[in-house]
């Protein structure tokens, strides 16, 4: 289970997808950040996976998420977005703490994961980037005990091995062949993010 999370005028943190409310609700062009919680409970989700199955389904606070995968003994993914100030990292934290699994958290914002570190948050945590795995990102995942996560066709295979001797755990993503999964599989890689259920490819 995965979400995404930043922190929302007026309301809790909570999780939100990256789609636009127009995309979600067929509503308004209306930017979902410009919205506060309880306006965005006004329209049900329609786009993804089984929506329709859930005509009434709105996008949950941090709480709630935390809350299903704790019922349903899955590994909160949480992708940090938007948290810009020291008070809501702090009730991040405190969110994190009602996890029974201990979560994953990933995010594009080195400086967000470096806080979170700088609060003792333990658990695991991958710096998302946009480029090759070079040496100087390796060493800075090493110096925060993070993860390292980037699009499958930057990663090479000697990239692996490297990483892993630092203690670094490698992440691809995007993926949407089977052969390229597995080969990644075999070259030891530590996550493999789909874009569709593997089982469906």
């Amino acid at each position: 289970a995965a979400s995404d999370v930043y922190k929302r005028q007026l309301v809790d943190i909570k999780h939100i997808n990256e789609k636009s409310h127009k995309e979600l609700t067929g509503k308004t062009n209306k930017n979902i950040l410009d919205m506060t919680y309880a306006e965005l409970c006004q329209y049900p989700i329609i786009y993804g996976r089984n929506a329709a199955m859930f005509p009434n389904n709105v996008v949950p606070t941090l709480k709630q998420y935390i809350d299903c995968c704790n019922t349903y003994n899955m590994t909160p993914v949480i992708e940090i977005k938007q948290i810009p100030s020291a008070n809501g990292m702090k009730q991040f934290k405190q969110l994190l703490s009602i996890s029974k699994k201990q979560p994953l958290i990933i995010s594009l914002r080195d400086s967000y994961l470096i806080t979170l570190r700088q609060l003792g948050i333990p658990y695991k945590m991958q710096w998302v980037i946009k480029e090759p795995i070079t040496d100087s990102i390796i060493r800075r995942c090493s110096q925060y005990n993070w993860d390292v996560s980037t699009m499958y066709n930057f990663v090479k295979k000697e990239d692996i091995p490297k990483a892993h001797q630092m203690g670094v755990g490698v992440a691809v993503w995007l993926c949407k062949d089977r052969k390229i999964a597995e080969l990644f599989e075999t070259w030891g890689v530590d996550y493999i993010t789909c874009e569709i259920n593997m089982a469906e490819m």
